[in-house]
């Protein structure tokens, strides 16, 4: 067993291992909600309309999506990439007749998102409306943007674009902005994502609940715990593989079926996985306040060539075995010990593309200083995830108040580990280098680039984007504008991979393969949208090792996840793939 698949087995087992029996009312709850196929009344905003302005021609989904929001106070859009989620977001605060309209959006699209609102504004009597970007609810002074949001006594409606970036229940942003939602209860809330979630209902529970609220298709409680492990198909105890029954005879695929099932604990069988995953697909897309797409944005064909045998040489073989050998050893090329998991893949995948980081001591390795950052970084998760409230919920939060409390004579043991790290941290420190073994798995991407078409070279990390400059490809960083004319060029699938219009290319080729579906679908689905006017998009992909194949792999497979438990088509599985 590899790696990657001793990090899927353990990550499972943990979860599954917190799963405790379920409250028969929340499924109950669910399952009894009325199914909704269509929203007859549609919405107009003729009474805004400014005289003799020409109103927006809305795509049927838009009119859908605002339709359900008119309708049921909140709203749950589950919307594919390319399917005109901007323009719903922006008129949500004119259907619910706001007086505030906030619109959280990537950063990369506050200027895009500004321009669309002041074409708006030409058009129609809008609400005051406030574009923020998701970035400013990271940062530090997050509290201090909350407070500036005038709302009591108003009518104020929240719209979270692009909704993923709150999928994380635990990260900062999120909580800051829940717990904001929390205090000011009468602030409608709508939710809007072409991948709202990975493999995990856990992903957008939070975001339904806030949206939809006694509305919401996904249980609450401990029922939760119970669906988001089924559904991930884990190993659950015989009570609540009962529980999972219930889900699994409401919907229509089990018609005609047996639930073969023991009544020990186990994880389910294949048939009866997938039966329970298209129920809760059902239940989704028919759920009152839900809207979502179940067909592709564009109608070019989309093709992903797999790189792999044509990539056969002695440096490229070199990498492959080094690579692997990696995933076997938990040591990198320096025979470094790796810390964990995650580390070991993201340093085979790096490899795997001809280069990897290490540390560069100025003056030999001070274990002492390593030792201390280590006990510290993992004392500052444990204090996040266990007070992770509002003004603790960030490192950079925990060490500002350890800082005070050091200040001032405390003798707490979370405070003497934070102290034993001030003592040394400002040592000489190890600086991170790269080192790139060959440059000719890069160079092979450049030249796929390189073809008749304009191409997009999507990177993830800073070395290869640095690389791709030396090799003559021009970078685009991130904060820079991209050009509106299409010309081959470097982005980074962080800064540029969600949010952007950039069907002016039909051509990429990735120098990364990221394991997460979603992202896949963000960023296939900058290029693969409405407007591209060729009849092809494709998408070039290194496959020429295990770790990169096992990456794409389980990206596949959160992709046939999402497809079938939401009914949004996945770029990945309608794509044709060709191996090369």
């Amino acid at each position: 067993m590899d790696v990657f698949t001793r990090r899927k087995a353990a990550q499972a087992a943990k979860l599954g291992a917190q799963v405790t029996s379920s409250s028969p009312c929340e499924a109950d709850r669910v399952l009894a909600l009325p199914k909704v196929t269509a929203y007859l009344t549609p919405v107009t905003l003729g009474s805004r309309l400014r005289p003799g302005a020409q109103p927006i021609a809305l795509r049927p989904v838009q009119e859908q999506a605002l339709a359900a929001l008119a309708q049921c106070g909140g709203l749950l859009g589950a919307i594919g990439v390319g399917h005109g989620k901007s323009y719903i977001a922006l008129l949500a605060g004119a259907v619910l007749d706001a007086d505030l309209s906030i619109v959280l959006v990537a950063p990369a699209t506050v200027p895009v998102m500004q321009g669309l609102l002041a074409d708006l504004h030409k058009r129609y009597v809008l609400p005051e409306t406030l574009i923020v970007s998701w970035a400013k609810l990271s940062q530090q002074d997050a509290h201090a943007l909350f407070e500036s949001w005038q709302v009591d006594g108003r009518k104020v409606v929240l719209v979270a674009d692009e909704a993923h970036f709150a999928r994380n229940a635990t990260a900062a942003r999120t909580k800051r902005l829940m717990g904001w939602l929390a205090e000011h209860s009468r602030v409608k809330f709508v939710a809007l994502s072409g991948t709202m979630t990975t493999r995990r209902l856990v992903d957008f529970a939070h975001l339904s609940a806030r949206a939809l609220g006694d509305q919401s298709p996904v249980p609450r409680g401990p029922t939760l715990k119970v669906w988001d492990a089924g559904l991930a198909n884990e190993v659950l105890c015989a009570a609540d593989l009962s529980e999972l029954h219930k889900l699994w005879a409401w919907g229509d695929a089990s018609k005609g079926k047996t639930w073969a099932v023991s009544g020990r604990a186990t994880s389910l069988p294949k048939d009866a996985h997938q039966t329970l995953v298209a129920a809760f697909g059902e239940r989704l897309a028919t759920a009152p306040g839900v809207v979502l797409t179940q067909d592709a944005s564009c109608p070019a064909s989309l093709y992903l060539c797999e790189l792999r045998a044509q990539y056969s040489g002695a440096a490229m073989a070199g990498l492959r075995v080094a690579a692997e050998r990696i995933a076997q050893t938990y040591r990198d090329p320096e025979g470094i010990e790796l810390a964990d998991d995650a580390e070991v893949i993201r340093t085979a995948k790096r490899l795997s593309l001809g280069y990897y980081y290490f540390w560069e001591w100025p003056t030999g390795v001070d274990r002492e200083w390593l030792d201390a950052r280590q006990a510290w970084s993992r004392k500052c998760r444990w204090l996040i995830e266990q007070y992770g409230r509002e003004q603790f919920d960030s490192r950079g939060l925990v060490e500002r108040e350890a800082t005070r409390r050091l200040a001032n004579g405390s003798t707490e043991q979370w405070v003497r580990c934070y102290a034993d790290w001030v003592a040394v941290r400002d040592r000489a420190k190890p600086v991170q280098a790269v080192k790139w073994v060959t440059d000719d798995a890069l160079r092979l991407l450049v030249d796929t680039a390189n073809l008749k078409h304009p191409a997009i070279v999507w990177y993830e990390e800073a070395a290869v984007a640095d690389k791709l400059a030396e090799l003559g490809v021009r970078v685009i960083r991130a904060g820079e504008e991209v050009p509106a004319k299409a010309e081959t060029l470097a982005l980074s699938v962080k800064s540029h991979g969600a949010g952007l219009n950039l069907q002016a290319w039909s051509r990429q080729v990735f120098a990364c393969v990221p394991a997460n579906g979603t992202l896949w679908e963000q960023v296939l689905g900058r290029t693969h949208r409405q407007g591209q006017t060729e009849d092809e998009v494709w998408a070039w992909i290194p496959q020429w090792s295990q770790p990169l194949r096992s990456a794409l792999t389980q990206a596949r497979r959160d992709a046939a996840w999402i497809e079938t438990s939401t009914s949004n088509r996945q770029k990945l599985i309608l794509a044709t793939v060709i191996e090369t």
